[in-house]
């Protein structure tokens, strides 16, 4: 499959190409000629928006993807989106059926047409309410994932499993880094083998705005949305269009990680941790934020342009790191901190793993706040501990991961969807993100005998051993409503950081 480039912004070429392409498709699906029944096939590339970078040169600034080659897990060049129905728009056949049949159950489109009155149209069927659907017979590899599911499931739920291999995959627009994304679908696959999952990486931001502006029009291209901003997630929940569905597993997360109406389970989080070279910094590495202001006013010539942090016009930890900066110190001293590092002219990135590779190759001798997991997974295996070291940051304990992969609103294949889903939020699949990734689940059946990781300076990544070292650990009933916050906080850092003041 064809990479394309990082999207830099809406000007870009390839973001002039995907408006483009964005609007002729919506043009092609809404336009509704009379006395015509046809279906037609629509081919909407996916831009893979990697940009690949040489990672032994850690000059290469443009730090919009990891530091790892990667296969697209979409494995072609488009996805198709057949049988977009033209037909309904003739006669009075088309009906306005519920839909929910039309997928093997779920929340089908099925008999959607039939808004215009010109004569002899197709009749276009009742959906089927969903509610009374014919049982289907189980096969055996169906029967087999059904054994696997946890005992508090319902007994019916190898219907709901047929179904979602009837519907054979979803599509998922997820933020994630490449083979992140790519290992839980693995894992998810080796449970559950007959659901292809087709990825579409986007940046956080982009899956909140295509995914929002698609849904708006009524076209809802991907089965599941997976996004780890808060902001986001309960944005796209008040704007109704993420599905309610009724999981299982609702019921073994504790209300903090979950909305109100208990749409978005926040499965786990990330601790978070300063690195640092020891063979570039001089005494011990400052631990904190107010650490870090007091090393650079003692020695700023020793610390300019000579430490890292992420970028706040890209990288959701940095506002979510500045939201517990200033809970900590108060915005007044968190803003004296911050006008300290920005004066010594900190190198700024969007992604862990380049930061690492700084820290670690000697052109900074420290990074503040850097996804634990990341190092774990990515410098760990690539560099000695004459490199990089890092411990625990003393005030950033945890922000970023607390959301998960959502259900759309009307998914084409609700039943995969929801397999995926819960699966995900299942123990299954929590103890593997915490042995895998180093993630800290919030699962309440997910004890400390089923973690093999530990967190530098914190021990065991178990929620209840981390929770009592910090009162920082928010879930999302706290980041959910800090939309406010989040605006100010990238305000303030583009003026200290990039307007100088």
């Amino acid at each position: 499959m064809k990479h394309w480039p990082a999207v830099e912004g809406p000007n870009s070429a390839i973001g002039k190409a995907d408006r483009q392409l964005f609007l002729m498709i919506f043009y092609r699906k809404k336009r509704q000629p009379l006395n015509t029944n046809f279906n037609i096939m629509v081919l909407i590339p996916i831009h893979c928006c990697t940009a690949m970078r040489n990672d032994n040169n850690p000059s290469d600034d443009k730090d919009r993807t990891d530091r790892f080659d990667r296969r697209s897990l979409l494995q072609t060049g488009a996805v198709s989106v057949a049988g977009v129905s033209l037909a309904g728009c003739s006669g009075n056949g088309g009906g306005n059926g519920n839909g929910n049949g039309g997928n093997g159950g779920g929340n089908g489109n099925g008999g959607n047409g039939g808004s215009s009155d010109g004569s002899d149209g197709s009749d276009g069927g009742d959906g089927g309410d969903g509610d009374d659907m014919e049982e289907l017979e189980i096969d055996d590899d169906v029967q087999a994932v059904a054994d696997k599911v946890p005992d508090y499931y319902p007994d019916d739920y190898a219907q709901t499993l047929q179904r979602a291999k009837q519907e054979g995959s979803i599509t998922m627009y997820t933020s994630h880094f490449g083979s992140f994304s790519e290992s839980y679908v693995e894992a998810f696959n080796e449970f559950c083998p007959f659901v292809d999952v087709q990825v579409v990486n986007l940046s956080t931001a982009k899956v909140f705005q295509r995914f929002s502006s698609e849904a708006s029009q009524g076209v809802w291209e991907p089965d599941i949305v997976h996004t780890y901003d808060a902001v986001a997630l309960s944005q796209m929940l008040n704007q109704g269009i993420l599905m309610n569905y009724d999981s299982p597993e609702k019921e073994h997360y504790a209300d903090k990680w979950k909305s109100d109406d208990g749409t978005i389970l926040a499965a786990h989080y990330n601790p978070y941790a300063n690195a640092w070279n020891p063979s570039e910094l001089d005494g011990d590495p400052p631990g904190s934020l107010e650490a870090l202001a007091q090393r650079i006013e003692e020695n700023p010539d020793a610390w300019d342009g000579n430490f890292a942090m992420y970028d706040g016009q890209l990288s959701t930890s940095m506002w979510q790191t500045m939201l517990q900066w200033q809970e900590i110190y108060g915005q007044e001293t968190m803003t004296e901190h911050l006008e300290v590092l920005a004066e010594a002219g900190p190198r700024t990135f969007w992604s862990t793993s380049t930061m690492g590779d700084w820290v670690a190759q000697g052109e900074v001798q420290f990074g503040i706040g850097l996804a634990q997991f990341i190092l774990d997974a990515y410098i760990a295996p690539e560099y000695s501990e004459d490199q990089i070291q890092w411990e625990a940051a003393e005030d950033i304990i945890s922000n970023i991961f607390l959301g998960g992969p959502q259900v759309v609103g009307e998914p084409d294949n609700p039943n995969a969807a929801k397999a995926f889903f819960d699966w995900f939020h299942s123990p299954t699949g929590q103890i593997f993100f915490a042995n895998q990734w180093n993630i800290v689940t919030t699962h309440d059946q997910v004890g400390e005998d089923d973690i093999e990781s530990e967190f530098s300076g914190l021990g065991p990544l178990t929620h209840d051993n981390i929770s009592s070292q910090t009162e920082f650990v928010w879930g999302y009933d706290h980041l959910s409503k800090s939309g406010t916050d989040k605006s100010d906080l990238k305000s303030q850092w583009y003026r200290l950081f990039v307007g100088g003041g």
